[in-house]
C-alpha cells in the first residue's frame, strides 16, 4: 500500500466555487474557526506534486482574522499508527486525540489570538 502511493503522483486543487463559499461563511460570523489538518503518512503527503498550491490554500484562509490553522499533518510518522496511507488506525487516532486535547487544556489555542498558524508537530509520534 506504501509502495503502491509512492508511485502515484497526486495533486491539490482548489475548487474556486467552493473556496468563494467558505471565505463568504468564514466572513459571515465573528466566530473564531479553527481548521485541523489532521496527520498523513509521509508517502501520501510526499505523492502530492504540488504541495505548494496546498499551503498556499491554508495561508489564504489564514488572512481571515478569525481563523486558525493547526497543522499536524506532520504529527505523526510510525507506520504503525495508519490504518493506510490516508487513515490512522485506532491507536493513531488516540494519540492524534491525545494531542488535541494538550492543545485544548494547555490553552495554547486560546493563548495564539486570531489569525494565527500553529504548527505545533515539533513533538512527532515515533
Amino acid at each position: 500500500m506504501i509502495q503502491k502511493r509512492k508511485n502515484t503522483n497526486t495533486f491539490f486543487k482548489i475548487e474556486k466555487s467552493l473556496f468563494s463559499k467558505l471565505n463568504n461563511l468564514i466572513n459571515s460570523t465573528e466566530r473564531r474557526i479553527f481548521f485541523i489538518i489532521a496527520p498523513y503518512h509521509s508517502s501520501y503527503l510526499t505523492s502530492h506534486k504540488n504541495t505548494l498550491v496546498a499551503n498556499n490554500f491554508l495561508l489564504k484562509l489564514n488572512k481571515h482574522d478569525n481563523v486558525t490553522i493547526i497543522d499536524l499533518r506532520n504529527f505523526i510518522e510510525a507506520d504503525s499508527l495508519f490504518l493506510n496511507t490516508a487513515h490512522l488506525n485506532y491507536k493513531g487516532a488516540i494519540t492524534f486525540s491525545k494531542k488535541i486535547n494538550e492543545l485544548l487544556t494547555t490553552n495554547l489555542i486560546y493563548d495564539t489570538g486570531y489569525g494565527e498558524f500553529l504548527n505545533p508537530s515539533s513533538s512527532k509520534e515515533h
